[in-house]
C-alpha cells in the first residue's frame, strides 16, 4: 500500500466513525435509549468519538509536520501529498482540491483542534479568552472527505498510468452505516 492508498483508507476510517456517531447520537430515538440507560457514560462516548473525528480530520488536512528532536515528522496529509505529487494534479484533481480547500476554511477545525483539543490553552480554559468555535456539520464533513478522497484518487490514477500499472486499487467505500443503529436496537432490549 502506498501513501496515497493509505490516505484514502484513513478517510474511509473517519467516514465510518462519522456514520456511527450520527446513528448513535443524532437521532431522537438513539438519544432516548442512551439517556435511559446511562447518560453520563454515553456523554463520555459521544465527546470521545467527536474529538477523535475532529482530530483525525485535522490530521488529514494539517500542515507539513512538526519538529521532533533534531528531525521533522511529516504528516500524511492532503497538503503534503499534493506537494509531493503536484505534477500529477490535472484539472479534474484541481477541482476536487479547490472544493476541499473551500470547505476546510469554512469549518475552522484547525483553530478548534489546536486550542480546545490538543494544547489545553490556559487562557481559554480559565475563561480569559473565548473558546473558538468550529463550523462542523455532518454533511459538510462528508463532502470534505469525499472531495479529498476524489482528489487523492485522481493523483493515484495519474501515477498508476505513468507507471503502467495494470490494476488500480479500488477506492474504498467503507462500511456505510447500520452499526450504530444495531447497537441502539440491542440496547433498547435491555
Amino acid at each position: 500500500m502506498n501513501e496515497l492508498d493509505r490516505y484514502i483508507s484513513e478517510i474511509t476510517r473517519v467516514q465510518e466513525y462519522i456514520y456511527i456517531y450520527d446513528e448513535m447520537f443524532c437521532s431522537l430515538q438513539s438519544r432516548q435509549v442512551l439517556q435511559r440507560l446511562s447518560p453520563s457514560v454515553f456523554v463520555v462516548f459521544q465527546k470521545s468519538l467527536n474529538s477523535e473525528i475532529l482530530l483525525s480530520i485535522a490530521r488529514l488536512f494539517d500542515s507539513d509536520g512538526y519538529k521532533c528532536g533534531k528531525g521533522n515528522i511529516e504528516y500524511l496529509s492532503q497538503r503534503n501529498l499534493a506537494e509531493k505529487y503536484k505534477k500529477y494534479i490535472d484539472e479534474k484533481a484541481k477541482e476536487h482540491r479547490e472544493k476541499t480547500s473551500s470547505i476546510w476554511k469554512e469549518l475552522n477545525i484547525k483553530n478548534y483542534r489546536d486550542i480546545v483539543l490538543a494544547h489545553n490553552d490556559k487562557a481559554s480554559m480559565l475563561g480569559d479568552k473565548e473558546i473558538p468555535k468550529h463550523g462542523v456539520e455532518t454533511d459538510d464533513i462528508k463532502k470534505l472527505l469525499e472531495a479529498s478522497s476524489n482528489f487523492i484518487f485522481e493523483i493515484r490514477k495519474s501515477l498508476a498510468f505513468e507507471n503502467d500499472e495494470t490494476s488500480l486499487p479500488i477506492m474504498p467505500n467503507g462500511h456505510r452505516g447500520g452499526d450504530g443503529y444495531k447497537l441502539i436496537r440491542e440496547l433498547e432490549k435491555i
